[in-house]
């Protein structure tokens, strides 16, 4: 298809102008945009995120999207049961644009008309932490093919209930262990130190990869 040329030569048609408006549009709504989280905190579960991408301005300039500040974060859960990580600035995300005003349900938990006429405004992201590029992909551990791994990295790993937490229940199997531990006759029976400190090495290796989960 030709390009048509506006200017003195060419005056826009109608169809012309309801292409540009319809391309006006389009730039001017926020739907869903690839983010770095600069900063998290956990106790609100809210990050500030920048946008990757620059911006054209109307002079054809680029210019940085502002810095989106108290943005939700999506935490997989369900019930009292919930999956968090260790959400770390630098950390690449998506960020969906809600279609309107979200303060009065996230601020008040209220079900009712937004607080303002905001519509696909970036005030209101939504943000999904764990999408990467190829190059930030590139430099992680490649993950197992055949089965579903939980890597903290340099992170421990914490799996518990309101009740108890994995590592305290195995701590409390090796002391329970450490009291069989012995070797001798029923009246000189002694302390097997050998196997004694494989159990406390057994107990320093799991201190390492798990977390005591109640807080």
């Amino acid at each position: 298809m030709t390009e048509k040329i506006f200017g003195l030569e060419a005056d826009p048609t109608m169809a012309d102008l309801i292409l540009e408006a319809k391309r006006d549009v389009k730039y001017s709504i926020n739907c869903v945009q690839l983010g770095t989280v600069e900063s998290y905190l956990s106790t609100t579960n809210m990050a500030r995120v920048s946008i990757n991408f620059k911006r054209k301005l109307a002079d054809g300039s680029l210019a940085d999207y502002p810095v989106l500040a108290d943005c939700p974060v999506f935490i997989p859960s369900g019930g009292n049961s919930s999956l968090t990580f260790p959400i770390t600035k630098g950390d690449q995300c998506i960020i969906l644009f809600n279609d309107r005003n979200i303060d009065n349900w996230y601020l008040k938990g209220e079900v009712k008309e937004p607080a303002t006429s905001r519509c696909h405004d970036i005030a209101d992201g939504i943000v999904l932490v764990g999408v990467r590029n190829l190059i930030t992909a590139a430099a992680s551990n490649t993950p197992p093919s055949n089965s579903v791994c939980i890597d903290g990295g340099l992170k421990k790993v914490s799996v518990k209930n309101t009740v108890t937490d994995l590592k305290t229940l195995i701590d409390s199997l090796i002391t329970i262990l450490d009291g069989f531990v012995t070797v001798g006759s029923a009246t000189t029976q002694t302390t097997n130190p050998a196997t004694k400190a494989l159990l406390i090495t057994l107990k320093a290796q799991f201190a390492t990869l798990l977390d005591e989960g109640i807080s």
